[in-house]
């Protein structure tokens, strides 16, 4: 009977823990994370807590760039470098 009740405690905290992980991994608001948030997600929870929003997110990683680990760095570098404006090519002449 003891080690019923132990397999039972186990298997309930082994549960648990499992729900605890898949919950603190889940993306919010239903949506997957990618770029920023799948890379930065610990730098996100470390230098910018309570800061939703991805502009809001993006200067705070920025105003801690040198504290960013590698991974993270990169990743900023790439979002910058897809966000500025592309020169507009000038419209194709009338034939």
């Amino acid at each position: 009977m003891a080690r019923l009740w132990i397999a039972l405690l186990l298997g309930a905290g082994l549960a648990a823990a499992v729900l605890g992980e898949a919950a603190r991994a889940a993306p919010s608001r239903g949506r997957p994370r990618t770029g920023l948030g799948a890379v930065c997600a610990g730098e996100i929870r470390r230098f910018c807590p309570g800061r939703p929003g991805r502009g809001r997110v993006s200067r705070c990683l920025k105003a801690h760039r040198e504290e960013l680990n590698a991974d993270c760095r990169t990743a900023l570098e790439q979002a910058e470098a897809q966000r500025r404006p592309r020169r507009a090519r000038p419209p194709p002449e009338p034939q």
